[in-house]
């Protein structure tokens, strides 16, 4: 049970570990091993970040639910509902930079015949000019 992080974020572990804020060493959220395994799962920063705080919201939710104890109030599940909105956001952010790497879509203009192939340099001109 280690529980390391520097604060330069060279490893993927450190990158999650600032993404969830899980970096202080006197009250660790989680373990390294812990933190490789949900990056295995998810594979990547971004989705182990994801997981992470999706097992943060699961806890939170199942051990505060909503208690009140004089002016101090907590609601487990809006600090929940307020960890899985940031997840999802991790999610988008891991299929945008996927999508990057890929290089997005495109199109292929497909050539049969004389036809098609006039057409094409057709449909080619008018981009040009726009």
């Amino acid at each position: 049970m280690t529980f390391t992080y520097v604060d330069t974020l060279t490893s993927d572990r450190d990158k999650v570990r600032r993404l969830i804020n899980d970096v202080d060493v006197t009250t660790p959220i989680f373990t390294d091993e812990e933190l490789d395994g949900l990056m295995a799962l998810r594979d990547g920063v971004f989705r182990g970040a994801s997981l992470a705080l999706r097992t943060i919201a699961a806890n939170e939710a199942y051990v505060l639910k909503v208690m009140t104890r004089g002016d101090l109030a907590t609601n487990g599940t809006q600090t929940a509902a307020g960890l899985r909105s940031v997840a999802d956001e991790y999610d988008q952010m891991a299929v945008q930079a996927e999508n990057d790497a890929d290089g997005g879509f495109d199109w292929a203009e497909e050539v049969f015949n004389v036809f098609t192939a006039r057409e094409r340099l057709w449909k080619q001109a008018l981009r040009e000019q726009l």
